[in-house]
């Protein structure tokens, strides 16, 4: 039951879903070597469906070549129990939460090794 009241709390976006996108690119992370650059990740936003937020961080990860999955709330909950997710829109690299809000352009840009 406490993992439904956490969904629930995400309800309280009100714009509607757009469709998602499935990854294939992506950089080194900036705390690895340099030489891990070019290296597949896999990448995804982890949200609600209603969330206002999340289409804005696809689109920037779109314009930068990073493409990623979105994985909605609703649909897997054991996301949410595993990484305990409590905000959205979340974003997860190689299985790890690296972003637990909206980042800004720059802070990507920073993390996957992307010049403006």
């Amino acid at each position: 039951m406490r993992l439904l009241a956490v969904i629930r709390s995400y309800s309280r976006c009100r714009v509607a879903p757009q469709d998602g996108c499935r990854l294939i690119y992506s950089s080194g992370l900036e705390n690895e070597a340099d030489d891990n650059k070019g290296v597949e990740m896999d990448v995804k936003i982890v949200a609600t469906k209603v969330c206002s937020h999340y289409p804005g961080l696809l689109s920037e990860l779109k314009d930068m070549g990073v493409m990623c999955e979105v994985l909605f709330v609703e649909e897997h909950p054991e996301i949410v129990e595993l990484h305990v997710i409590r905000h959205s829109p979340n974003l997860m690299v190689n299985g790890k939460v690296v972003f637990r809000r909206q980042p800004t352009p720059l802070e990507l840009r920073n993390f996957f090794g992307k010049p403006k």
